[in-house]
């Protein structure tokens, strides 16, 4: 039984691993960027550091920086039009957005938020 229970984690976070690398913010960002910008991988590891802990994103912004990956957004980006975007996320139920925060290393949970609160959150972590 426990492995049962191991397995449906296992496959519950298979599928959501999407979410885990950040492509529902990736893909707002990549959309007002309009294919004339970043590649759609460096939009997901921007994606991705809006979905962790402070600690967390201190060291992913280091190892995105050594990989040659964009821990900044581009000057001038508009996150309000990303965000608008997101609102079409296949992860969208009703008025809610499914997603994965990592509070530490080696650890994730699912959670699932008002697409306003989500929003809020991406916001105070533009610094991005």
């Amino acid at each position: 039984m426990v492995q049962f229970g191991l397995e449906l984690g296992l496959f519950a976070f298979l599928r959501h691993a999407d979410e885990l690398s950040g492509h529902t913010v990736g893909h707002g960002i990549e959309s007002c960027l309009e294919l004339s910008g970043l590649y759609h991988g460096e939009c997901v590891a921007l994606g991705m550091l809006p979905l962790c802990s402070d600690e967390v994103r201190t060291r992913l912004v280091a190892v995105l920086g050594k990989a040659g990956l964009p821990t900044t957004l581009p000057d001038g980006f508009d996150m309000d039009t990303a965000l608008h975007a997101i609102s079409h996320d296949k992860k969208l139920e009703g008025s809610r957005i499914n997603y994965v925060y990592v509070e530490k290393i080696g650890d994730f949970e699912f959670r699932s938020e008002i697409l306003a609160n989500f929003c809020e959150m991406v916001k105070k972590s533009q610094n991005i």
